[in-house]
């Protein structure tokens, strides 16, 4: 076997043996003993280091897969980019703590290869941009679960902040509300206005940047409780790095007429 092909193996080997598969003692007759990585110098020397990192991402997401996409090698050195993914659902990743969400992210890696066979040195360029952004930005799911969890709650000060700074809330009784603080202050005073607020959500639909929700809304406005209001809601949410960008609500203004009396509307 050429040094190109040896070193090629080499590379495969670190991906599918001590990566996909957890074989960590690998490291051991992968790495020289004072290998070392500029692109991660607090790193342990010697297989230590690729073993904590391996460990981290394996105990963090237990679904973790790395592939590679490319792959070039000379008599010294072998270069590969790498797809890697995971579901974060165990331990913590770079003080991130398990929240579900699945990230998708490339890097580069060069491997330096001495004549027995073991890395010397290695740098590493990740997209760390991307797997951070996926790992802590909620999914459309999330978003609209937590829009009816906060709001049934009575959390309206969370609720808020569901929303982009400059979204749009089309409401059926309160009209166009433009902007998040806006809303927050309207929502102030909503613990005032019903003695009872429960919106049950029956059924959901979600896509990547959009959801719509069929919902029953059970109320009881503060001063008619003996005139409890009872409507079918429908919702549709857009989707914006994370946050509600636009939202409308429609529902049948009629079972309201205790709250619009209350508020001199009726």
């Amino acid at each position: 076997m050429s040094n190109i092909e040896r070193n090629k193996m080499i590379m495969w080997r670190m991906i599918d043996e001590i990566w996909n598969n957890g074989k960590f003692e690998v490291a051991d007759e992968l790495f020289h003993p004072e290998h070392m990585s500029p692109s991660a110098p607090d790193l342990p020397p010697g297989a230590e280091g690729v073993r904590f990192l391996a460990k981290m991402f394996r105990e963090a997401m237990p679904d973790y897969r790395m592939t590679v996409d490319l792959m070039f090698a000379d008599e010294k050195q072998v270069v590969g980019r790498f797809t890697q993914t995971g579901t974060h659902t165990g331990g913590d990743i770079m003080q991130m703590k398990a929240s579900g969400r699945k990230a998708n992210w490339t890097e580069i890696g060069v491997l330096e290869i001495n004549d027995a066979g073991q890395i010397t040195k290695s740098w590493y360029e990740v997209d760390m941009l991307a797997m951070i952004t996926q790992l802590t930005t909620p999914t459309s799911q999330e978003l609209i679960e937590s829009y009816f969890e906060l709001a049934n709650a009575g959390k309206w000060d969370a609720w808020c902040d569901l929303f982009a700074e400059d979204a749009v809330y089309d409401e059926q009784l309160a009209g166009t509300i433009e902007g998040r603080e806006t809303l927050r202050g309207m929502m102030k005073g909503f613990p005032d206005a019903y003695a009872k607020f429960v919106n049950t959500p029956k059924h959901y639909v979600v896509g990547p940047t959009s959801a719509a929700a069929v919902s029953h809304i059970s109320a009881i406005a503060s001063q008619y409780p003996d005139e409890p209001i009872e409507a079918d809601a429908m919702l549709y949410l857009e989707f914006e790095n994370g946050t509600i960008k636009y939202a409308t609500n429609s529902h049948d203004s009629k079972p309201f007429a205790p709250f619009l009396k209350q508020i001199g509307a009726g």
